[in-house]
């Protein structure tokens, strides 16, 4: 029509780079009504097919720069190292609902499909059934998430104080206390890492030890979400054993965390040392 051609502005091409990559939604759940698991899949043209391997969601810690660490199949007290699983859901009924995101994040919902989970041909009298059983997987699965992120954060303020103790030696002023301090905070650290994720030093000299909070764990979460079977005594027992360890272990990370680091943070930003992680930067 002889029109100049229509140019999009930047402020169109910033909002176009921050829109949504519109994908389908599938949301499994229970008879109960409960969210069993979302699953993603391609908006394309076509058949698509989407798998869910009938377990929950995992919660091994999600740190946005590697996957997630898995407890499944392995046996080491920091938590292996495959594709993170949840556990086994109980045979029953269960629906599975489709939406789509759209590119403004919000759900366009379509149908629902329902359907039923058997247990596998000839082992209809071992797979277990019991609310019991889901239950107890669930609060496995809620003191996973629970246990390995603060883990996870003890590895965080661990680096973070190492980062401080270079700092601090880089600083011209005087620091030894801060120093001091800083090395009192490490080694507190330090403990709580030992009842947390176990002592590595008895093994090394050849010597019995007991095990971490992380490990006991494992031992539920590796002998009991990849079977069909009813959780064992044994299995039963570590999971309190963590769930009674586990809250004072907490309590005194966060005291750490909130109290003493923050104020160690805050002396080391006041004495003018390079900057370290977690710290905000001040400029009169």
């Amino acid at each position: 029509r002889g029109e100049d051609v229509p140019q999009p502005t930047l402020a169109q091409l910033r909002a176009e780079e921050r829109d949504v990559t519109p994908t389908a939604i599938l949301t499994v759940t229970d008879a109960d009504g409960r969210v069993v698991r979302r699953l993603e899949g391609p908006v394309r043209a076509g058949l698509h097919r989407v798998q869910w391997d009938l377990r929950f969601a995992p919660m091994n810690p999600v740190t946005g720069a590697t996957i997630p660490r898995s407890t499944e199949g392995e046996d080491d007290d920091e938590g292996g190292r495959g594709t993170p699983r949840g556990p086994l859901v109980v045979p029953g009924a269960y629906a599975v609902q489709l939406a789509i995101r759209m590119p403004d994040g919000s759900l366009r919902d379509y149908e629902t499909q329902m359907f039923r989970i058997e247990p596998p041909a000839g082992m209809t009298s071992t797979v277990a059934t019991s609310t019991d059983v889901r239950d107890f997987r669930l609060a496995t699965a809620s003191l996973q998430r629970a246990v390995l992120g603060a883990s996870q954060l003890l590895s965080d303020a661990t680096t973070r104080v190492r980062a401080l103790q270079q700092a601090l030696s880089m600083s011209t002023q005087p620091t030894e206390e801060l120093q001091r301090s800083a090395r009192t905070l490490a080694q507190q650290l330090d403990s709580l890492r030992t009842i947390l994720q176990g002592d590595n030093l008895p093994s090394r000299l050849q010597q019995p030890n007991v095990p971490g909070l992380v490990a006991r764990l494992n031992e539920v979460v590796n002998g009991h979400w990849g079977t069909q079977q009813s959780p064992t005594q044994t299995q039963r027992r570590q999971y309190e054993i963590v769930a009674r360890d586990f809250p004072p272990l907490l309590t005194r990370l966060t005291t750490l965390l909130d109290t003493d680091l923050r104020t160690l943070e805050q002396q080391a930003e006041r004495a003018g040392a390079p900057w370290t992680p977690g710290r905000i930067p001040t400029w009169p």
